[in-house]
C-alpha cells in the first residue's frame, strides 16, 4: 500500500512537472505569437502615414481577388491611390499622368508595377513621375508569376506552360489543389523548367530604375526554377497561376513594407516641380460623364451590364463628336473603344471631318475566353493647337446590329495625351467577362 502511494506521488509529481512545463512553454508561445503580432501590427503601422500612389496592371489592380481591395496597395495604406488599370501596360499612364494625378497630390512612395509590358512606356512614366516628385521613394515591383515559366519535355521537346502541362499533360483539373501541382512538380522526372529571357523587359526596368534612383522589389528565385515554382505556387490563384493570390498580395505588401522602411525618408518630402507638359486624358469609361457635343440623340451613355460602375457611350449609328485642342501645341488624338471576339462590336472608320480615316479595329482573337471584353486605344489624327474637329465615326458592318448579332460601337474616352509618347495604341486599361 505505502509502495503504491509513493508511486501514485511519484507520478502526480512528474505530471505536475510536465504540465507546468507545457503551460509555460504555451504561455512562451502565446507571447511569442503576441510579440510577432504585435511587430507585424507596427511594420504596417509605420508606412500608414505615407502618401502612396501605386500605377500598374491586373495585379496591382486587384484581379480575381474576392474584393479587389484586398490587393497589396490597400494593404500598404488605407489612403493608398490605385492608379492601376487591368489588363493594362504603362503608355496611358505615361502620357495620361497629369489627367490622372492633378495638380493638389503630393506623394512619399510610388509604385510602378510593370514588368513584362516594361518596353510600353515604363521609361516615360517613371521618368516623368520623378521630374514631379523629385523626393518620392520610386518602388519598381517585378512580379514574375509561375505562367510566366516554360517547360520542355525531354521526350518529345514539346514545350509549355505550367497552365497546359497540368491540365493536358498532368489531367490534373484547372483549379487543381496546391498540394496536387507540388506533387506533380517533384515528381516530374521527364521535363526541363525554365524562366524565359525577356530581354527587353529586363533592359527597360534596368535602365527607368537606374534613371530614377528607384529600388526593385520581387520575390527571390530559389536554387531551381521548379524550387521556385514550389515555394511560391500559394502566391497566385490556382486557376492560371497569373495574378497574386490573397496571400500572395500580402506577402507583397510585406516586402515593399519593409523595402520603404529601409530608405531614407528626406525632411522635405513636400517639394515638387511643375508637370514639364500636360494633357488632356476624357474617359468617361469611369465617371459616366461625356464633356464633348456630338449629333445624334441616338448616341447614349450607359452603365456597362456585365461591368457595374464603368461606361460606355453607345454608337448604333453614324454621327460625329466635336473635340478642342486647347494646347499651344499639336496633339495626337486618340479614341478608346471596347473590343471583343469577332462579330461582337461593330467596326468603325473615324476620320477628321474630311480627311481620310483610321478603321478601328473592335475584334481581339482570345482562345481562353470568348466572351471577354477589351479596351482598346487608338490614334485617328494630329489636332493643330487651338483648334477643333468634328471626329465622324461610320459603322462599317451595320448588318450585326439589324440582325441583333451583335452590339453597337462603345466609344469610352478621348484622349490628347502628353507630347512625349504618341505611340498607335496605348493600354488603356481593363478588360471584363459576360
Amino acid at each position: 500500500m505505502e509502495f503504491r502511494w509513493k508511486l501514485s506521488s511519484v507520478l502526480l509529481c512528474f505530471v505536475f512537472h510536465y504540465l507546468t512545463l507545457f503551460v509555460q512553454a504555451t504561455e512562451e508561445s502565446s507571447l511569442d505569437t503576441a510579440d510577432r503580432r504585435l511587430q507585424q501590427e507596427e511594420d504596417e503601422d509605420s508606412i500608414q502615414h505615407l502618401r502612396i500612389a501605386v500605377f500598374g496592371s491586373s495585379n496591382s489592380w486587384g484581379a480575381t481577388l474576392q474584393s479587389r481591395y484586398e490587393a497589396y496597395p490597400y494593404l500598404l495604406s488605407s489612403s493608398v491611390k490605385n492608379y492601376a488599370s487591368y489588363a493594362a501596360g504603362p503608355n496611358y499612364a505615361a502620357v495620361c499622368a497629369y489627367s490622372m494625378v492633378g495638380e493638389d497630390e503630393t506623394f512619399d512612395v510610388i509604385i510602378l508595377e510593370f514588368w513584362l509590358k516594361a518596353s510600353e512606356g515604363l521609361f516615360e512614366l517613371a521618368t516623368r513621375l520623378r521630374r514631379r516628385f523629385p523626393r518620392a521613394i520610386i518602388v519598381f515591383a517585378k512580379v514574375w508569376s509561375p505562367l510566366t515559366a516554360r517547360r520542355q519535355n525531354l521526350v518529345d521537346k514539346n514545350e509549355t506552360d505550367i497552365f497546359g502541362w497540368k491540365v493536358l499533360e498532368k489531367g490534373l483539373a484547372r483549379n487543381a489543389t496546391y498540394p496536387e501541382v507540388i506533387d506533380a512538380l517533384t515528381d516530374d522526372e521527364d521535363g526541363y523548367w525554365y524562366f524565359p529571357d525577356y530581354e527587353l523587359a529586363d533592359e527597360v526596368f534596368a535602365s527607368a530604375i537606374d534613371a530614377v534612383g528607384g529600388v526593385l522589389a520581387q520575390f527571390p528565385m530559389r536554387d531551381t526554377v521548379v524550387q521556385t515554382l514550389i515555394a511560391y505556387l500559394g502566391y497566385f490563384e490556382q486557376s492560371h497561376h497569373l495574378h497574386l493570390s490573397k496571400l500572395g498580395h500580402e506577402a507583397m505588401a510585406r516586402f515593399i513594407r519593409k523595402i520603404v522602411t529601409s530608405q531614407p525618408l528626406p525632411d522635405d518630402m513636400d517639394v515638387h516641380s511643375d508637370w514639364d507638359t500636360t494633357d488632356a486624358c476624357h474617359d468617361w469609361f469611369e465617371t459616366g460623364s461625356c464633356p464633348f457635343e456630338h449629333s445624334s440623340d441616338k448616341w447614349t451613355m450607359r452603365e456597362i451590364t456585365a461591368l457595374p460602375g464603368r461606361y460606355a457611350l453607345d454608337v448604333p449609328s453614324a454621327g460625329w463628336m466635336k473635340v478642342k485642342n486647347d494646347f499651344d501645341d499639336a496633339r495626337t488624338v486618340y479614341l478608346a473603344y471596347l473590343a471583343g471576339h469577332a462579330g461582337l462590336y461593330s467596326p468603325v472608320i473615324a476620320r477628321f471631318d474630311d480627311e481620310p480615316g483610321v478603321i478601328l479595329n473592335t475584334t481581339v482573337d482570345d482562345y481562353l475566353y470568348t466572351q471577354k471584353h477589351y479596351t482598346k486605344t487608338t490614334a485617328i489624327g494630329i489636332l493643330a493647337p487651338h483648334s477643333e474637329v468634328n471626329i465622324i465615326l461610320t459603322l462599317i458592318d451595320s448588318t450585326l446590329l439589324n440582325d441583333n448579332l451583335g452590339e453597337p460601337f462603345r466609344l469610352l474616352g478621348v484622349i490628347l495625351p502628353d507630347p512625349i509618347a504618341v505611340p498607335k495604341e496605348i493600354g488603356f486599361g481593363t478588360y471584363f467577362v459576360s
